[in-house]
């Protein structure tokens, strides 16, 4: 009888602790996820888009940010939930023209209270992450104020004023977060995380500065101090915890290619010589960096040039070398991704299909398309050049036989009023379609900045993966390949 008790207790107190257990695993799993939520007083937009940088790899991208709209209810509150499983490099809250620079770590539930009108300058923080941000918020609106933020000098100044403007800024910043009694409880990794934006982001404008100094012609270059450069004794060059901050990665970019003779002159070069200057890079890269450091900004180095779409010949010797060097590296599978993507685009390979709505509410693919030359653009926006692409484009499409030709129109990452009202603002015909930032399409195609432009053949297959913007040749382009099938009108010089 004792043993029978004995053993339902403790059958009973296994079962409570495996329950609990369960439930502690379960509430982990929950704290990976982020929620922000809030109340927008006097808005001047029906949403808020929340805007982050996905991957510290993506940085070359302009899909490297990621965008997640919410629409404000009747009362002006908005909700954003994600399964954040890491912090992300950059976090913005955008509503209209403004932004709000956010700190979010997984776990956080963060309550926001803020003027629509001076959004960036009235923020109240509660819950999980409040002091962080509300921090945060106080130290961008006191280096807004004009006592700090003086009217930056013009870079045509000479390097001393201009080395003296930025220390200056630069100290203030380290002083802030050092001396201010906001921070009392602020974690460490908060801490640490905004010393890094600071220290890099002044680094980063000074070697900046520098370069643009040197691609002068050299009787309009400045005679930089003999002390310029010693700021660098300031900062950690390899710093294995910054890798994930996208001021440090900036500055590396920087770094590598600072007071480099070659690289300035492979980058004048015309016409460049992107095997060359390729090289240059990854050796500036080895001698100036090692460790981690090295495998990350070299990666980067070979990721970037493959983004922007340098010819193969140009890194496939030093992607060899990556590969047989770091055969495990973190950021592997992001090269090898887009060096695939772009050998799927080489010229008569076939284009990935896609269907979406297009702006009549109409299903549209890419074999509806079968037997016209189809010329794409991908835009947003907030794109200006974009902007500025399509008021070229509008001259030369009525020249083009609309029986040959179809023109398509990717809004990528546009809240669906802004891409109606920007449809009827352009009056562009052809087909529109609005995709997410992080759809299938644009890893596809890969897009990696914008504009870019895309010719089709008529069965589907690539004529050019990366066609000249219509004020950069596209129109001579479509004109060649059509008359093949059909006479067009003579064009106007387009400028």
């Amino acid at each position: 009888m004792y043993r029978l008790i004995y053993w339902t207790v403790t059958c009973l107190f296994v079962c409570l602790y495996l329950s609990s257990c369960g439930k502690a695993q379960n509430s982990q799993e929950e704290a990976r996820g982020v929620a922000i939520k809030g109340t927008i007083h006097q808005a001047i937009s029906d949403t808020v888009v929340l805007v982050y940088l996905d991957d510290v790899m993506d940085l070359s991208q302009s899909n490297g940010y990621q965008y997640h709209y919410a629409t404000l209810d009747s009362n002006n509150h908005f909700s954003i939930e994600l399964d954040w499983t890491s912090r992300k490099p950059e976090v913005y809250l955008v509503h209209g023209q403004q932004n709000l620079e956010l700190y979010v770590t997984p776990g956080m539930e963060l309550f926001l209270e803020v003027d629509g009108r001076r959004f960036n300058k009235s923020p109240n923080f509660l819950g999980s992450g409040a002091l962080a941000n509300n921090f945060l918020s106080h130290y961008i609106a006191e280096r807004l104020k004009d006592a700090y933020a003086l009217k930056e000098p013009e870079k045509t100044l000479v390097p001393k004023a201009y080395l003296e403007y930025v220390e200056d800024r630069w100290t203030w910043s380290q002083d802030y977060l050092k001396d201010n009694p906001l921070k009392d409880g602020l974690d460490e990794g908060f801490i640490e995380y905004y010393k890094q934006q600071i220290d890099y982001n002044w680094a980063t404008l000074l070697l900046q500065y520098a370069f643009q100094n040197r691609m002068r012609p050299k009787e309009m270059q400045a005679e930089l101090p003999k002390n310029y450069f010693d700021f660098l004794d300031r900062i950690t060059i390899e710093n294995d915890k910054a890798i994930g901050n996208r001021k440090y990665s900036d500055f590396l970019r920087e770094y590598v290619g600072y007071n480099s003779e070659a690289y300035f002159e492979a980058v004048r070069k015309q016409p460049i010589d992107y095997k060359e200057l390729v090289s240059i890079l990854v050796s500036n890269t080895k001698k100036k960096l090692s460790g981690k450091a090295y495998e990350y900004a070299a990666a980067r180095t070979i990721k970037e040039v493959i983004d922007y779409h340098f010819p193969e010949e140009a890194y496939k010797e030093h992607l060899d070398a990556f590969r047989k060097a770091y055969p495990k590296s973190p950021y592997l599978d992001k090269i090898e991704t887009s060096y695939v993507v772009e050998q799927r685009m080489r010229p008569n390979m076939m284009a990935p299909d896609f269907r979406y709505v297009n702006q009549k509410g109409d299903s549209i693919a890419l074999g509806d398309l079968t037997g016209k030359i189809v010329f794409m653009s991908f835009w947003n926006a907030d794109c200006i050049d974009c902007l500025q692409e399509f008021d070229v484009l509008r001259k030369f499409q009525p020249l083009l036989p609309n029986d040959r030709v179809s023109f398509v129109y990717v809004n990528v990452g546009d809240s669906s009023n802004v891409f109606m009202q920007q449809i009827r603002d352009l009056n562009l015909n052809g087909e529109h379609i609005l995709v997410p930032s992080n759809d299938k399409m644009i890893d596809n195609y890969h897009v990696t900045q914008l504009p870019r432009y895309v010719i089709l053949n008529t069965n589907g297959t690539f004529i050019s993966a990366y066609a000249p913007r219509p004020s950069g040749g596209a129109y001579d382009v479509l004109q060649t390949i059509v008359k093949e099938l059909v006479p067009v009108k003579e064009a106007p010089p387009v400028r």
